[in-house]
């Protein structure tokens, strides 16, 4: 699981991330640098804004970071990458002025 605040986070996690992530996640940072309050850190890791990349497996852990989404619906979803094996949907959850979205990549279930 990536945990990124910020482009500059984004810049040192590249090489873990799928290249076809890469740009739509320096949109969602650029939002959220430009346009979103700032709170501190501990705030963030649990409430946003921030984005989330992980892996279907890490489902788990991540409900254990941010237990929040699980009262949440997603305010957006769709599906930004699919080839044969993989499937990565984004996916947003509004907390009055912060936010959480979400990349969850799945493998070999894709529909």
């Amino acid at each position: 699981m990536t945990l990124l605040r910020n482009r500059q986070e984004l810049e040192k996690a590249k090489n873990k991330l799928p290249s076809e992530l890469h740009a739509p996640i320096e949109n969602d940072l650029k939002i959220i640098e430009e346009e979103m309050p700032k709170y501190d850190d501990e705030f963030v890791n649990q409430f946003g804004p921030i984005v989330v990349v992980y892996d279907e497996t890490e489902k788990d852990e991540l409900l254990s970071k941010m237990p929040v989404i699980r009262q949440l619906e997603s305010e957006y979803e769709d599906i930004v990458f699919q080839d044969n094996e993989t499937k990565i949907t984004k996916r947003l959850f509004l907390l009055t002025e912060a936010g959480i979205i979400t990349y969850e990549r799945s493998q070999n279930n894709v529909r």
